[in-house]
């Protein structure tokens, strides 16, 4: 399996940076209004470089090859376009959205200041910080705001923070802003089989691992290399790194003397969501454990455990993808229903 890399940040940025670094051309396709149904959400990005690369999607197939194509000619001619696509476009049949909605998509070329502004753009998500990209129509990509700080032309500063606040892309009459923010922190605790494959699974499903173990025998294994592993007691790693409101937290350890302590720590705190792993029994032992502990009906209810959607599969990696389609449900307040 391969070793998590770092905070995930958007396939089209990353590809963005790597193929500006090779100094060849590419355009930015950007998600910038919706209506009705969509497959992707505001600000999904593809990236297109001049040599025919992509990286990213707008749609999840639907209308890719025209976005590919516009964003070619964009290249060619440097002017950016807005395409729109619905499925009542005269060209439905070949590149229409078959859900029914409909969608504009804003193509630029990177020149060298929104090449510049995208690059201190990328650094910002890389450490996490919440940034919104301004994008002028006429233009491209003009600003990159954070809570402190702009990067480019300051003219929609306060309508970017404004939506920075709110955490939500935003539709403008002549540009778009484009709020990105850090995946949410998941703490894994217990650095065992299923833990390697959650890591992985869970940072393609958008969420930064942190996994912590205090127990030498688990905390040095290989298999977790490239991943922030913290080797001590996860009440002590929380409270280094203060946990935050967006924390998720899964417990899966097995040894009640690591468990617990991080249950108690974490069901203490105010975080999105707590979980621990095994059965139903042990799960019965571990709340009068915890309640013992002062862990009152009200904090106890927020446990999900035994953790995971129940989709009958046993192996670490199938328990890990439970562990993970749960996850995504509780982040998008999904009724965890078949769709």
């Amino acid at each position: 399996m391969a070793a998590y890399t770092g905070p995930m940040i958007d396939e089209a940025l990353a590809a963005l940076r790597a193929w500006r670094a090779e100094a060849v051309p590419v355009a930015l396709a950007t998600v910038t209004n919706i209506v009705g149904s969509a497959p992707r959400a505001l600000g999904a990005k593809l990236a297109v470089a001049a040599d025919g690369r992509i990286a990213g999607s707008v749609s999840g197939g639907c209308v890719e090859g025209d976005v590919v194509e516009a964003s070619l000619l964009v290249l060619r001619d440097g002017s950016p376009k807005v395409r729109h696509y619905g499925i009542s476009d005269e060209m439905a049949l070949e590149v229409g959205l078959m859900c029914g909605g409909e969608i504009d998509v804003f193509v630029e070329a990177l020149g060298d200041v929104s090449d510049g502004i995208l690059s201190d753009l990328v650094d910002q998500v890389e450490a996490q910080v919440a940034i919104v990209r301004v994008v002028d129509f006429d233009q491209g990509t003009i600003a990159a705001v954070t809570a402190d700080r702009v990067i480019g032309t300051p003219s929609l500063a306060v309508s970017a923070r404004q939506a920075l606040a709110t955490g939500e892309s935003r539709s403008l009459a002549s540009g778009f802003l484009d709020v990105i923010l850090p995946p949410p922190r998941l703490w894994v605790v217990g650095a065992g089989h299923v833990a390697e494959h959650l890591v992985a699974f869970s940072e393609r499903a958008g969420f930064a691992p942190v996994v912590v173990d205090p127990r030498r025998l688990f905390a040095e294994q290989p298999r977790f290399n490239g991943v922030d592993l913290l080797p001590t007691w996860p009440d002590r790693a929380f409270a280094q790194r203060s946990l935050r409101p967006s924390d998720f937290v899964v417990v899966l350890s097995h040894d009640p003397k690591v468990d617990e302590p991080a249950l108690c720590a974490a069901l203490s705190a105010d975080v999105a969501y707590v979980g621990a792993i095994g059965s139903r029994r042990a799960q019965a032992d571990r709340a009068d454990r915890l309640a013992r502990a002062g862990i009152g009906p009200e904090r106890l209810a927020r446990l999900h455990a035994p953790i995971g959607l129940d989709l009958g599969g046993r192996s670490p990696a199938e328990i890990a993808v439970a562990i993970v389609a749960e996850l995504v449900s509780v982040r998008y307040g999904g009724s965890a229903r078949r769709s």
